[in-house]
């Protein structure tokens, strides 16, 4: 890691020089800063060279000068950019190189001519290429001025690397800031071979090279939005939940992004414009005005726990008679799995109510017999949305909008409340719960379709039959740690809170960045007003390892570091249809499946707001033919008509993988379907242009997914939606803003006063994620007090007295240390006083290599690995789950494929350790193997070691279990 900054050659000079310091991977020292090299400047070279004319470059004969103002650094991986401002407001870009042997940036070497020192004549005919001349001195690369670039004033440009769909492809993309309009421009330029610029695609017939960006920003009342400060450029990746093998839900990396971020008008507010990238690495483009509305403020959800019996209880707000209650889950665990997961429960005075995961399937319970369950398991790690109704008779449970009435057993909850509501406790879920609402009579269908991804305000005409509305939008100051809000037209109805605890949430009926314009690539452009963040001066963004985007940047009027947080994580809208194969001859053959209709556009927008217009629409065509028609959230439609009924042609055909009818001929048309996509009637609105469907483009607004299809041999053929509508299966949901640092914090200035999570009894039988006794991380925002006492401050211990023990605290003189079982670490630095800070400390175990089953890592052909003789081979594995059939685990092995000695130390399909040697012998290759009598349990760390010696013996090949 390099860190870059400007600092006075002489103190008082006002003369800044540019320079770095290194982190060094080795540190002798528990102390941060050990890491750090000292501060260093770079030498920037004395020649000058235009973009695009770089063989004529001028000598200055002196380092170039420059303004005094903020610059860039960009990384390629192989080069440092350094862009700075001219003195005359232009632009010039330095690229160096780091020696890692000697912790150094040397400036890029240029290959030219070594007696001319030109990089295009040569001083005579003897004259070669070469890095160096004749005396053995570097050619440095010259300075490049970026001349193509408009006036540039205060260092207020950004630049970036965009790469494109292919490795060898990216572009460099500027911005700037336009004085003469107050909005942005913005120039894409090819990235040349030599990493530096291709100009050759932009420049005009009369020489000028034009912006491809080049507008102004409107509030959502379209006053004017000048540019203030800035502006900050990032490439991110928005990231999306993914199921792997074995049902675990991993983070993916799915569409590329490009963020712009300034401060705007005269508040100093933040304006974001987020920008689709295209596979040609160009981005979006949009109209010369583009709308920056007021994003919706950063958002809280309560979390339930099944490791720890908290709960969040509210009073009794409905007593008898028909009811709804609805609310937005987003589990991360389905329960212990020894019994049901509560999600919420009442009193038996309140009403039997229990909504409870059953093997992860939703169960309502509304009286002893009346319980009904949903048909699917739900998905972990995304939002839910979950109704529950009573009619006085009849209960039925709504799953993203889709009832649900089947009978089944009554689920009781382990420690239902006094009185009122409880959500979770004994036998909880672990899930962050939003949107809790409380109806005083049992809402239709299209009721809860309707309101069930928008806020409900006092101008609903069903406001006076809401008894109870916890957003579950955590309270300010004191409040937060005690008190769950209700925000209803009842009074005195606010929850209480045990333990309970809240965290980020998810914008589920607003946008934090909504999509204002597309092209007609599909491509979007997203903004949005952060009126919960001023500046007084440009921001700065980066994307961490935590999956959000962060914001930095100084509020005014004294300078404070302020921070904004943006979650990266999306869902996109998924809608399923249903697909029948019948049998004719046997109805008991008959068979029925789904195919998905996922929204190419992430967020929430696609949630569908009624049953009227449903995004997805499958009507009869004629024999074997349907006319599908999609619609998107902003009124864009797409009608396909006489597309194949049949599952996987009509997936072919939305997805664009069919052949246009009468282009293609007929032997290549055997292997996928023919379709007229000129026939496709598309509507454009509200600014969504396209792209039109087309073969290897196909529906702009969702992708077909089938599941496996039919095994009786019968055709899988897709049901019109007038007999099965289609249903939403996910929500999608936006990026949202998260609020850190947090608004209020514990007040323990008192001596003695602490905060008990579990009592000791608890502790010592507690096995939830508290017990981290591995790798773990510990951090706090705090703001010390004067203390003149000098007493040391604990801000977090866990002490299990036969399991995990460590402690996060500051000692007399100030200073933090942490604590993990034996192991300390202090940092020399005492904290400030009266100042937030953010203090982090990780500890990490143990290091390993995960394998999936195909990966391996090659060592390489290094002789020093060769054992012609005695070896012994030994290895800490743990295997994630047993051995497929008939397969074999290597954990680690030498191949010598032309004689020599091969060997191998692994894991049979039955799970027992296996080491086998292979040796060259004059008679031959002769193999010995040895097994164990046990095998190893899965989810363990055992310690496998082959012993083999040249005596040919058979030796034990031994394994060591834990605690044995």
């Amino acid at each position: 890691m390099v860190a870059f900054s400007a600092r006075e050659s002489e103190p008082g000079s006002g003369l800044f020089r540019i320079g770095y310091s290194l982190m060094t991977p080795q540190s002798t020292s528990p102390d941060a800063d050990a890491s750090w090299t000292d501060f260093q400047e770079l030498t920037f070279p004395q020649r000058i060279a235009t973009a695009g004319r770089a063989v004529v470059a001028v000598d200055f004969g002196e380092e170039i000068p420059v303004a005094d103002a903020p610059f860039q650094i960009v990384s390629d991986g192989d080069y440092l950019y350094v862009f700075r401002q001219s003195k005359d407001a232009g632009v010039y870009v330095d690229r160096f190189v780091l020696d890692e042997a000697t912790g150094r940036l040397y400036n890029a070497w240029q290959v030219r001519f070594r007696r001319s020192g030109k990089a295009d004549i040569p001083l005579d005919r003897r004259d070669t290429f070469g890095s160096t001349d004749m005396n053995g001195e570097k050619f440095v690369e010259p300075t490049i001025q970026l001349d193509f670039l408009p006036p540039v004033v205060n260092g207020s440009f950004a630049v970036a690397l965009v790469p494109g769909e292919l490795p060898s492809m990216s572009r460099w993309q500027f911005f700037l800031h336009n004085r003469d309009t107050g909005g942005l421009v913005g120039y894409s330029i090819l990235r040349s071979a030599n990493g530096l610029f291709d100009l050759a695609d932009r420049i005009g017939e009369d020489g000028v090279i034009e912006p491809d960006q080049d507008f102004t920003l409107v509030s959502g009342s379209g006053a004017p939005l000048p540019v203030g400060h800035g502006p900050a450029a990032l490439l991110y990746h928005q990231q999306e939940q993914l199921a792997q093998d074995g049902g675990a839900i991993a983070l993916q990396k799915r569409e590329a992004r490009f963020m712009l971020a300034v401060t705007a008008g005269s508040g100093g507010q933040v304006a974001i414009v987020d920008l689709g990238v295209a596979k040609d690495a160009t981005l979006a483009q949009g109209p010369d005005e583009l709308t920056v509305a007021a994003a919706p403020k950063p958002v809280t959800a309560l979390e339930i726990s099944a490791s720890c019996p908290v709960h969040a209880d509210l009073p009794p707000v409905q007593i008898n008679g028909p009811y709804t209650l609805e609310l937005w889950a987003a589990l991360t665990s389905a329960g212990t799995g020894l019994e049901p997961g509560i999600i919420v429960s009442s009193a038996p005075e309140t009403g039997p109510l229990t909504i409870a995961l059953v093997d992860g399937v939703p169960v309502y319970t509304a009286g002893a017999d009346a319980a009904v369950t949903a048909a699917d398991p739900i998905d972990l790690e995304v939002w839910t949305h979950l109704a529950a109704t009573w009619d006085g008779t009849n209960a039925v449970l709504y799953v993203n909008g889709v009832p649900h009435d089947e009978p089944t057993d009554p689920v009781a909850p382990a420690d239902p409340p006094a009185k009122g509501y409880r959500l979770g406790g004994k036998s909880s879920v672990t899930a962050r719960i939003e949107q809790l609402r409380l109806w005083q009579r049992a809402r239709t269908r299209e009721e809860i379709l309707a309101a069930m991804c928008t806020t409900v305000t006092s101008a609903d005409p069903d406001w006076a039959n809401l008894n109870g509305y916890w957003p579950m939008d955590a309270p300010a100051a004191d409040a937060r740690f005690t008190t769950v809000p209700n925000i209803s037209r009842l009074s005195g109805a606010d929850g209480t809170l045990s333990g309970t605890r809240w965290v980020p949430g998810s914008t589920l009926a607003a946008s934090s960045l909504a999509p204002r314009s597309w092209d007609d690539r599909g491509l979007t452009i997203a903004t949005g007003l952060l009126e919960f963040t001023t500046l007084a001066a440009a921001p700065w963004l980066t994307e961490g390892a935590d999956s959000l985007v962060h914001l930095y940047g100084v509020a005014p009027p004294d300078g404070t570091m302020v921070a904004a947080h943006l979650s990266t994580v999306v869902a996109r809208g998924a809608f399923q249809a249903s697909w029948l194969a019948a049998d004719p001859d046997d109805a008991e053959n008959d068979e029925a499946g789904t195919v998905g209709f996922v929204a190419r556009q992430t967020g929430a927008a696609v949630n569908p707001a009624t049953s009227k217009n449903p995004p997805v629409t499958i009507a009869q065509d004629g024999k074997g033919h349907v006319a599908v028609t999609l619609r998107g959230s902003t009124g864009y439609t797409e009608r396909w008509p006489k597309v194949p009924q049949e599952l996987e042609a009509l997936c072919q055909v939305l997805n664009g993988e069919a052949a246009q009818k009468g282009d293609v001929p007929a032997q290549e048309a055997r292997s996928r379907p023919i379709y007229d996509y000129k026939a496709v009637v598309v509507t454009p609105a509200g600014g969504q242009l396209g792209p039109v469907p087309a073969p290897g483009t196909g529906s702009s607004l969702f992708a077909a997914i089938p599941d496996e299809g039919s095994s009786n041999g019968r055709p899988s053929l897709v049901t019109p939606t007038s007999a099965a509508p289609a249903v939403l299966g996910r929500a999608g949901t936006d990026p949202c803003w998260l609020p850190a640092p947090p608004p209020a914090g514990l007040d323990l200035s008192e001596s003695g006063q602490f905060v008990e999570v579990l009592d000791e009894q608890q502790v010592g039988d507690y096995d939830g994620s508290l017990a981290a006794d591995r790798d773990m991380a510990v951090e706090a925002w705090l703001r010390p007090g004067s203390d003149p006492s000098g007493d040391p401050m604990t801000v977090l211990v866990f002490n299990q007295p036969e399991g995990a023990r460590y402690l996060l605290g500051i000692d007399g003189e100030r200073r933090p240390y942490a604590v993990n079982g034996p192991i300390a670490a202090r940092v020399d630095t005492p904290l400030t006083d009266g100042a937030w800070q953010h203090l982090a400390a990780s500890y990490q175990s143990s290091f390993g290599i995960r394998l999936g089953g195909e990966r391996y890592l090659d060592a390489g052909n290094d002789r020093s690995l060769d054992t012609p003789e005695a070896l012994t081979a030994e290895v800490w594995v743990r295997l994630d789950e047993p051995p497929r059939p008939g397969q074999s685990q290597t954990a680690i092995a030498r191949w010598a494929p032309r004689g020599g000695q091969s060997w191998d130390l692994g894991v049979d399909p039955d799970g027992k350790v296996r080491f086998s040697v292979q040796q060259s012998t004059a008679t031959g290759p002769v193999r010995r193997s040895v097994v164990s009598r046990t095998a190893l349990t899965p989810g363990t760390w055992h310690h496998l070691a082959g012993v083999y010696d040249v005596q040919f013996e058979r030796q034990v090949a031994v394994m060591f279990t834990a605690g044995s």
